[in-house]
């Protein structure tokens, strides 16, 4: 994004003086032109859908259709955006957040306590509202993901089409995993395979949430298992989890050799094997956590000429992976899961047999 460029946002608060005061603490900086407002969250929707903004700054209590559930509807149309949730001063709990966030809430900002003057409530807004959504904007995080108008502002990632999924994920992951899984549900036409590092002992909990929250199929990866088109494979806690082509096939086999980073399974572990098995039509996703499991993965995944995305650091709990992936030059964009899901859909197409690459010009 030009840094140059103005930032279309819309406000949206049932309060007409908190509406105004918005639209003063956005357009004061010059960073933003604030295209439109509405009163609740059903204008809310109809006007995001006509306008199209880069951003959304939204009361979370509205009557009707209240903030969080008109960001979760957005979510579920495919087209969450980044967008600034304004809550009660006195907060809202950690499960509220974690769903705004989900959602496409780059911060959950308190409103100001009463303040002695119009001015003073203008300034908060552009120092605690204006500022995270305009450093988010400007480093990169996508614009509406849309499946008729998808990802914009995402540098684009190559023209071929994804066949297969790998994510790495470790502090966060569980949410942040589901959360993308949710986003996805029916829609999934290729194999997902997940690595989350988790303690032994937890990996059929992890299997039954995401089983709950997935619209297909979620899997133990076990060894020897044929992989499909419409199924997450979940890597079991203890084994790393591999993929290697057989004839037309690709089977997961899983080895006891030794941890990588401290961890087993690991990411890069499955990040290697795929990059040839599916070369560029192989997108590589890599969410919250901690370290650097995913960097030499995503490096062959890039080299195979493959694709490469991470959680951006807003809705990561730790941006250790997924920042030292960015860090590294190796990713084409960052996202929030649920944009992850919408990037997902958008480069997959229905009805794709399961195929290894057998060269460089291969599956067109």
């Amino acid at each position: 994004m030009s840094p140059d460029r103005r930032l279309r946002v819309v406000v949206v608060d049932d309060s007409s003086v908190a509406r105004a005061v918005l639209r003063r603490g956005l357009e004061g900086g010059l960073s933003f032109d604030v295209i439109g407002s509405a009163a609740d969250g059903r204008g809310a929707l109809s006007l995001i859908e006509a306008a199209r903004p880069d951003g959304v700054v939204m009361d979370l209590e509205m009557p009707g259709l209240d903030g969080l559930a008109t960001l979760e509807e957005l979510a579920r149309r495919g087209a969450a955006l980044p967008s600034v949730l304004l809550a009660a001063p006195a907060g809202v709990d950690a499960g509220v957040e974690a769903r705004a966030r989900a959602a496409g809430a780059i911060a959950v900002v308190r409103k100001p306590p009463p303040m002695p003057s119009q001015e003073h409530a203008v300034r908060y807004v552009e120092e605690h509202v204006g500022g995270p959504l305009v450093r988010a904007l400007r480093a990169g995080l996508p614009l509406p993901s849309r499946r008729a108008d998808p990802v914009r502002g995402l540098h684009p990632f190559g023209s071929a089409a994804v066949h297969a999924v790998v994510v790495g994920a470790s502090t966060g992951g569980p949410d942040a995993v589901e959360s993308m899984l949710r986003q996805l549900g029916k829609e999934l036409t290729v194999p997902v395979i997940v690595v989350q590092h988790i303690g032994l002992g937890l990996g059929r909990s992890l299997l039954d949430r995401f089983r709950a929250a997935a619209g297909v199929p979620v899997l133990d990866a076990a060894d020897g298992t044929v992989i499909e088109s419409g199924r997450v494979y979940l890597a079991a806690p203890g084994r790393h989890a591999e993929v290697v082509r057989t004839g037309e096939a690709v089977v997961l086999r899983t080895t006891l050799a030794a941890p990588e980073h401290f961890v087993r399974p690991s990411v890069d572990v499955l990040f290697r094997s795929a990059a040839p098995v599916w070369g560029r039509h192989l997108l590589a996703v890599v969410m919250t956590g901690m370290g650097e499991d995913g960097v030499a993965g995503c490096r062959m995944v890039k080299a195979a000429g493959g694709a490469v995305l991470v959680q951006d650091r807003a809705s990561s709990v730790v941006w250790g992976m997924p920042g030292a992936v960015y860090a590294a030059g190796l990713a084409e964009g960052m996202m929030t899961p649920v944009q992850l899901a919408g990037a997902v859909q958008f480069r997959t197409t229905a009805s794709l047999p399961v195929r290894a690459a057998t060269g460089a010009g291969a599956l067109p």
